[in-house]
């Protein structure tokens, strides 16, 4: 049995992921890897690549959901929005925070990448999921030495009119209920030639971890006000619009906005008994904070997509801009009361010797891009590709 689970994993995530697309009438998958779309198998690189069926069919939602069915690809999570991406084991640190990722997070055509804390995004009305494996070459930008994740988002259909709804319920074993609603609609503008596509979901990810009644270190205060029960709930709302208009038989125009707010009322972590010998008798899914936790990352993305079939080659020309504020705090007492207390040597809080850490930064990144290539042609022997790309952060 044990063999049969390894092999079925590994069929799932495989490069060219064939049995992953069974539900695909020709078993063909589409990627736009090399910034041009082609069949998987015919692309002469390590890629694992899942479009909306086969997310549905394993009820993946989020990256922490993905990782799961692609080999060689990991993923670090210290908190909901501190994630570190991983391909083939090369990073700096586990749980990097601020430092230059060795692997890029894109959405769509830009890259989100945040060493240690990339944003999270729910994979709702997704396209496509591409993990490319290895060194990437300059088709993509900074933080792709070990490999690139990109997230293509479902685009405006014209001339069609499609919706859908899903609403699901979940109970955690030693936690709490969580929910998660989500709808999508498509729709025909005027003539076939503008689409309108609307998305919205909110979520909820039952916490299990409870905060219990305990006193401090040295015995003066305890957390009453504190203490609640599956304090690491994450609640996700977000949702996304988009505007597609096909200029001409050969140029089309896409406009994109993306929003997301991920908010959690305390971290995951729990407590452990400290050297000095204070027993709290703890469980196994239970802290000690003595000050507020909370953790909010909110994020929206603007974009503007134009394709252009030229009688000389395809253009793409594309410009994002990308806002996110993340905020977090965290209750530091036992850290403080172990910096304060060394040596056998206490030192006088003042009463009470609560301590909290907080952070937030705001990041802005803009990107451009433009790229035109030779049209794709199965007769011809060569191709070529020429672009420019600009990243400010």
């Amino acid at each position: 049995p044990m063999l049969a689970a390894a092999v079925s994993t590994a069929l799932a995530g495989a490069s060219g992921a064939a049995w992953a697309q069974a539900q695909n009438a020709l078993g063909e998958v589409i990627v736009t890897a090399t910034r041009r779309a082609e069949k998987l198998q015919d692309v002469p690189e390590s890629i694992s690549a899942f479009d909306s069926d086969a997310m549905a069919m394993r009820g993946v939602q989020q990256l922490s959901d993905i990782v799961k069915f692609i080999p060689g690809m990991s993923l670090a999570q210290r908190e909901p929005g501190g994630t570190t991406l991983v391909f083939r084991g090369v990073a700096s640190s586990g749980t990097e925070f601020g430092g230059v990722s060795s692997s890029a997070l894109y959405l769509d055509e830009q890259p989100i990448t945040q060493g240690g804390r990339n944003p999270t995004p729910r994979f709702i009305d997704i396209e496509r999921v591409e993990a490319l494996r290895g060194p990437q070459g300059t088709l993509y930008g900074a933080s792709s030495q070990s490999g690139t994740l990109r997230v293509i988002t479902n685009k405006p259909q014209a001339g069609v009119f499609d919706s859908w709804a899903e609403a699901q319920i979940s109970d955690t074993s030693s936690g709490g209920t969580g929910y998660d609603l989500s709808a999508m609609v498509n729709i025909p503008l005027g003539s076939d030639r503008v689409a309108l596509r609307l998305v919205g979901f909110a979520a909820e990810d039952a916490g299990f971890i409870d905060n219990v009644l305990r006193d401090s270190q040295d015995g003066d205060f305890d957390n009453a006000d504190q203490v609640d029960e599956d304090v690491n709930a994450v609640t996700t709302v977000g949702g996304r619009a988009a505007l597609s208009f096909d200029v001409t038989d050969n140029v089309n125009v896409t406009f994109g906005a993306i929003y997301q707010d991920m908010s959690a009322d305390g971290h995951g972590d729990v407590s452990v008994d400290v050297p000095d010998g204070l027993d709290r008798d703890l469980g196994d899914l239970e802290q000690v904070r003595f000050e507020n936790e909370s953790l909010d990352d909110e994020w929206y993305q603007l974009a503007v997509t134009a394709n252009a079939t030229l009688p000389f080659g395809d253009l793409v020309v594309s410009g994002s801009y990308f806002d996110r504020d993340f905020v977090y705090e965290a209750d530091a007492s036992d850290y403080e009361f172990a910096l304060n207390y060394s040596g056998g040597i206490a030192y006088d809080f003042g009463g009470d010797p609560r301590g909290f850490a907080t952070n937030d930064e705001v990041t802005e990144i803009t990107t451009f891009e433009a790229r035109l290539q030779s049209n794709k042609d199965a007769e011809r022997r060569w191709s070529w590709l020429a672009g420019v790309f600009y990243s400010k952060e």
